[in-house]
């Protein structure tokens, strides 16, 4: 069997994790966020286990897609507040009524935990935090932040080897595999054996094949290292597939902490007062104004994403603060007008 001590580097598990809002993935960040003491245990489970699921919900069928163990009172579904703006819109949080099927089976060989009082982060990490909280825009900062060295980490971890089908095909029938009524809604279990034959795996795969796979072309699943493994070939991938460590993958995730709390304390005090002021610095700019005129045409770079705004700003000449008052006129996401009344006009206009 090929060696664990490279499992950290090769699935990149000091990395931080990135939630797709958009789709329903979720990724490694890109940047390495901490450094970490572990332990790496084999795993007890002598047998491979199987399971045959359905799910209900948008919110559940992305979990198993994304080998996801949450605890519903955990931060992952309970955010600091730094973070609240994580659920907006994000399917990780969405009970809309869904179904998928998901028949897998796995091979569990090791077991990760990350020791949380020995997780420091990188100096890289570190100096970019303090980069972004002295930033103009110092959220929109630490979200770029973020989004290179991830807003989560999970401190615990199973890997091994998966065989998996995960419906999310269109049928060649017109009744859908969605309105599939399976005996239970999930089996979940080690193999059995009995007078040799593999009891559970057996009961598991009748339903599965009665069930569902009259909606398909082929009875075929799918491996960790993209290797499709037909019926016939199951009994030679549970008798080989642990040798090699690309037919491994990380099966199961855990424990998840956001990526700031491994900071020191002085930067989280900073993170978390930046986003628990309602009051967000979009931009911060200079434009030039005519001074014989009552108005005051600024344009973004960039358009926002809405209109409702505030603009706090002073007018200057030569760095002297003129005696003027200012009235927001329009605003769009383009830019805004302003109407200014002189109350004393610069030598120099």
């Amino acid at each position: 069997m090929a060696d664990p001590n490279n499992i950290i580097e090769d699935f990149r598990l000091c990395h931080g994790l990135l939630f797709d809002q958009i789709g329903v993935s979720v990724r490694l960040a890109s940047k390495c966020a901490v450094q970490a003491n572990w332990s790496i245990e084999e795993s007890q489970k002598a047998r491979p286990s199987v399971q045959l699921i359905k799910t209900h919900r948008i919110q559940d069928t992305i979990i198993y897609e994304n080998n996801l163990a949450l605890d519903k009172e955990g931060t992952l579904f309970n955010p600091p507040k730094a973070l609240e703006r994580f659920k907006e819109n994000n399917p990780l949080y969405e009970k809309t009524p869904d179904k998928a099927i998901i028949f897998r089976i796995d091979k569990e060989l090791w077991n990760i935990n990350f020791t949380r009082d020995d997780i420091k982060p990188t100096d890289e990490f570190v100096e970019a935090i303090k980069k972004a909280i002295e930033h103009e825009t110092p959220r929109r900062a630490l979200d770029d932040v973020f989004s290179e060295y991830g807003y989560w980490l999970n401190c615990k971890f199973k890997v091994g080897s998966r065989l998996e089908r995960f419906i999310q095909f269109e049928p060649k029938q017109d009744h859908h595999p969605k309105d599939v009524e399976l005996r239970q809604t999930e089996w979940m279990g080690e193999f059995i054996f009995k007078d040799g034959e593999n009891i559970l795996f057996n009961e598991i795969y009748d339903e599965w094949s009665n069930e569902i796979l009259p909606f398909f072309e082929e009875n075929f699943l799918f491996s960790a290292d993209g290797c499709v493994v037909k019926a016939g070939g199951i009994s030679a991938w549970l008798k080989y597939s642990p040798r090699v460590s690309n037919q491994w993958s990380v099966i199961e995730r855990a424990d998840f902490v956001p990526t700031y709390k491994f900071l020191d304390e002085s930067l989280i005090a900073n993170i978390e007062k930046l986003f628990s002021d309602e009051t967000e610095i979009l931009m911060i700019g200079k434009s030039p104004i005519d001074c014989r005129s009552d108005f005051c045409q600024v344009g973004f770079s960039q358009p926002l994403l809405s209109n409702a705004y505030k603009v706090h700003g002073e007018v200057y000449n030569r760095g002297e603060r003129c005696d003027v008052d200012t009235t927001l006129y329009s605003t769009s996401i383009y830019g805004f007008s302003l109407e200014i009344e002189w109350h004393e006009f610069p030598e120099s206009c």
